[in-house]
């Protein structure tokens, strides 16, 4: 207790007195106080809620000049990987953009604080079309892996971080690679049962790589055996809910590849497990991919069973205008363009969107439930709309309000009609944010839409196209 250099003595000695040291200390107690609630309060939060939350954790640190330069960067962190949780990537984005500039003058910053870092610049640039920078921000992280091995820190955030090196190897289509990596993690991993739930995840992980590897009985052997553990180990409540979540993006990455049947099952038992459980926002979240990934592959009626018990809550923000068009995506398959434009209207108002292409997206769906109702010249006009912003960024989405051109346009000028269907199938066939089954779905949708309105000739083009990527390989991500 002697007030000498960093004893507790001299901590309390200089926070008594209300020294410079004094206010850092009770500045960092504050912040350290401030991160431990918000995380407690966010494990299942709305995204917009969270957003503003973690908005107000980062304004409070911020008014506190004593507070160090690391602490205000990872609250910077939180909030930048809050804002993509949102779908405000523009913000995210300067955030770490801020973040960096920070990051690049601390020296000796521990390995973890970077990693962390390229992590969430990955995930934002991939959100927003970025795929240069996206893929130099994974090479980054990974190349950090052997120094995280002799980092210091204990073996529950250590194989937390293995577990992200994994499912980098795997975004980067090294399959055998993030394989052989999640063995050898396991292999390691103390018998703490407090890391069974990542021990499990590794086991789904390389169930993952071997049915994207063409192994499906050895992976789904391997899959079945980590979803006992997780649900042994469910007596932490946090931990059994990223572990469920874990299921669940194996489930959407899994039915990218076509493997529906192994797809399902997974998220028949992420997304019942996530609702009971209590994690009704997460469970929400996957509950909306299982019925995208059942709309993609024509299970229409699935995809409708899937969506109607959808909760309100947790549909806030991006995530509220993805699940509506989802909806309207499906009423438009039953047949029911009038129930569709009921839910588009609303959408496409650009005042409360920070991303233009949101409401671009959702005009050019609703070109195409237009030209389904016969109503000629209003459906011209929002595809038009639609395509002035789509198109120069070349987002596959377009490709609706395209196929809307096209057919408006064919009586009149039929190069022209060509020429709009042609760019609607190259805008899917050259994305890089669709995977190459993904691709054959979408383009079987526009032959689908083209037989509807009896142009089979057209329609079997398409399907051409489509072929070509069906002869991909299944794994490719």
């Amino acid at each position: 207790m002697l007030p000498l250099g960093q004893t507790d003595g001299a901590m309390l000695f200089h926070s008594l007195l209300n020294t410079r040291k004094g206010k850092a200390i009770l500045g960092s107690l504050e912040a350290s106080m401030l991160a431990d609630r918000v995380n407690r309060e966010s494990i299942d939060m709305d995204p917009e809620q969270l957003l503003e939350t973690r908005r107000k954790a980062l304004a409070s640190v911020a008014k506190n000049k004593e507070i160090s330069p690391l602490e205000l960067v990872c609250h910077k962190l939180e909030f930048a990987r809050a804002s993509i949780i949102a779908g405000r990537n523009s913000e995210a984005s300067e955030t770490l953009r801020e973040a960096g500039l920070v990051l690049e003058k601390t020296p000796n910053l521990p390995s973890t604080i970077w990693f962390r870092y390229f992590l969430d610049v990955y995930e934002v640039e991939m959100a927003t079309g970025r795929l240069t920078t996206a893929t130099e921000a994974p090479n980054k992280a990974l190349d950090l892996e052997e120094r995280l091995d002799g980092a210091e820190v204990d073996w529950d955030m250590a194989l937390a971080l293995r577990v992200e090196c994994v499912k980098l190897r795997i975004a980067d289509s090294d399959f055998h690679g993030a394989r052989l990596r999640a063995e050898a993690i396991r292999a390691h991993c103390p018998k703490k049962k407090s890391l069974t739930p990542e021990r499990a995840q590794l086991l789904a992980l390389q169930g993952e790589c071997l049915i994207r590897t063409g192994r499906k009985n050895e992976g789904q052997d391997l899959l079945d055996e980590a979803v006992d553990e997780i649900l042994d180990a469910s007596g932490d409540w946090r931990l059994l809910g990223n572990s469920l979540e874990a299921l669940g993006q194996i489930a959407v990455r899994i039915a990218e590849t076509g493997e529906m049947e192994t797809a399902i099952k997974l998220f028949q038992i992420a997304v019942p497990n996530l609702e009971t459980n209590g994690f009704r926002v997460r469970a929400n979240a996957f509950r909306a991919a299982w019925a995208e990934a059942l709309y993609n592959h024509n299970l229409v009626e699935e995809a409708v069973a899937v969506i109607t018990p959808l909760q309100a809550i947790g549909l806030g923000g991006r995530f509220a205008r993805d699940v509506t068009s989802l909806r309207a995506s499906l009423f438009l398959a039953e047949g029911k363009p009038n129930e569709a434009l009921c839910l588009l209207e609303p959408l496409t108002s650009s005042d409360s969107d920070t991303d233009p292409t949101q409401p671009a997206r959702s005009r050019s769906l609703r070109s195409w439930a237009l030209y389904k109702m016969g109503w000629y010249q209003d459906d011209v006009a929002e595809a038009r709309r639609a395509c002035d912003v789509l198109m120069p960024v070349e987002h596959y989405e377009a490709a609706h309000a395209l196929l809307t051109l096209a057919l408006a346009v064919w009586q009149d000028n039929r190069d022209l009609g060509a020429a709009y269907l042609e760019e609607a199938t190259r805008i899917i066939s050259q994305s890089g944010h669709l995977v190459p089954a993904t691709k054959v779905l979408r383009l079987e949708e526009i032959a689908r839409q083209l037989s509807s309105v009896d142009r089979h000739n057209e329609s079997k083009q398409v399907l051409l196209a489509a072929d070509e990527f069906r002869r991909s390989p299944a794994g490719v991500g």
